[in-house]
């Protein structure tokens, strides 16, 4: 049986981002709410538009590449949003507050 991607979609859904966080960041909510990101796991009608999930570390494995912020982090908070724009502002924004 011959396997194609000619039938997934080539334009692009939603824009997200992981960031490595340490989960007493207050500041990070505070941030969320202002942005308006909806706790993905709070939703009851469908997944929101632009969500956010935070979520917690237990253990990674080092890899080829070496990644010192997620071997050491104790939460990960992830955004995503079809919207590009308002992806980028979260983690500009997050770079100040955190």
């Amino acid at each position: 049986m011959l396997v194609t991607n000619d039938v997934l979609p080539t334009e692009i859904l939603r824009h997200g981002a992981y960031l490595c966080v340490q989960p007493s960041d207050e500041h990070l909510l505070t941030l969320l709410a202002r942005l308006e990101f909806t706790n993905e796991f709070d939703a009851t009608s469908g997944h929101p538009a632009d969500a956010y999930a935070l979520l917690r570390r237990v253990d990674a494995t080092p890899r080829d590449l070496a990644d010192d912020a997620l071997m050491q982090a104790d939460a990960i908070v992830h955004v995503a949003s079809p919207d590009a724009s308002r992806v980028a502002q979260f983690c500009e924004d997050a770079r100040y507050a955190l």
